[in-house]
């Protein structure tokens, strides 16, 4: 924590290897307690959503660009000086055996599906940290708007408020911009409904929100940097929609780009699978903001929800029922049809 001469106190959060670099023995003793004057430069002015207080709270974060300079000959540390000289000022230091470096706990095991896979499980059976997957985009579903207004603070969606927005999360009216984009994904097992937000879908594009807004009133209905994405390969974590648990069509949210294998020359069609039939989900996806930010691989960043659904709301579920816009439903029919043709021409031949 620091203080300036007039006594205003700012947090400063070193990371990496600078946080492992700070040390004050050589300049500090307890004994004295002597004030230690410091010069720090290369810092980033940053907030965060305090949770327990509901407020919006900042400090300095340094990072390798960051250094600092204890009790500097400069002529802006005269008043320091002169102010606390003589004085006593002790520093609260944590207990040395919190400071021992703790082993982060093991990254969750995600489980790798096929989009088949995916589609015919069960939603309560999804996992709940989610699963990974590798798709190619093979179009993209028309959206009236291909952005959304974001908390600055918690990059929750925001709600229409007056002639602005304001977070439905920690009611803050600043914003900004990020980008939300539906989609349709195969792997060649079968293909599936899918919607990005935000930071994940600045990754997807690779163009930044602002870039992908102006190129949209060049009299194109989909932004070019958008349409570009169309044939990308990626390999995504994904969890389900909340409209999945009432909708046997299920849809899926990307929380996570985990891998970018590029433009393929050809979209994977897809390979009906010895046994079962592929299925594909085409009713129309709901789009909806994110609610909370997802704590991606990497990220945070970001925008997709935190499904909590009731054990009411789920679907009557039979596998081995086909539902009747399913291709399981047309294979099913056909052999249907096919065994009363059989059974009507044995009948003709007997008599």
């Amino acid at each position: 924590m620091l203080e300036d001469i007039n006594g205003n106190e700012l947090k400063l959060t070193l990371w990496g290897s600078r946080a492992q670099e700070f040390s004050i023995d050589n300049v500090y003793n307890a004994n004295d307690a002597k004030p230690i004057v410091t010069l720090i430069v290369g810092c980033l002015m940053k907030s965060f959503f305090n949770s327990a207080t509901k407020t919006s709270e900042q400090y300095l974060s340094g990072s390798s660009a960051c250094k600092w300079y204890f009790n500097p000959e400069i002529p802006e540390a005269e008043a320091f000086y002169s102010k606390f000289q003589g004085q006593r000022i002790e520093i609260k230091c944590a207990d040395p055996s919190a400071q021992l470096p703790v082993q982060p706990p093991p990254p969750p095991i995600v489980e790798t599906k096929t989009l088949q896979e995916l589609m015919i499980m069960h939603p309560f059976d999804f996992p709940t940290n989610g699963c990974q997957c590798t798709v190619t985009i093979s179009r993209l579903i028309p959206s009236t708007f291909w952005w959304y207004p974001a908390c600055k603070i918690c990059n929750t969606g925001m709600n229409a408020h007056g002639s602005g927005y304001k977070c439905r999360k920690c009611n803050h009216t600043d914003y900004t911009y990020g980008l939300k984009i539906p989609f349709i994904a195969t792997d060649g097992t079968a293909e599936a409904e899918m919607i990005c937000f935000g930071f994940t879908a600045t990754r997807i594009v690779g163009k930044s929100c602002d870039y992908v807004m102006r190129s949209a009133g060049q009299g194109h209905n989909i932004p070019p940097p958008i349409a570009a994405i169309v044939s990308e390969k990626f390999t995504f974590g994904i969890k389900l929609t909340e409209d999945s648990y009432n909708n046997p069509k299920k849809s899926f949210i990307v929380n996570s780009v985990i891998a970018s294998h590029g433009k393929q020359r050809t979209v994977p069609q897809i390979q009906a699978i010895a046994g079962t039939s592929a299925q594909s989900s085409t009713s129309r996806l709901l789009i909806q903001h994110p609610h909370t930010s997802l704590p991606a691989i990497s990220e945070s960043s970001q925008t997709p929800h935190t499904i909590q659904p009731e054990a009411t709301d789920a679907p009557p579920f039979d596998p081995d029922t086909p539902d009747d816009f399913s291709a399981r439903k047309r294979l099913f029919s056909s052999n249907i049809d096919g065994k009363k043709k059989l059974m009507r021409t044995l009948q003709k031949k007997k008599n």
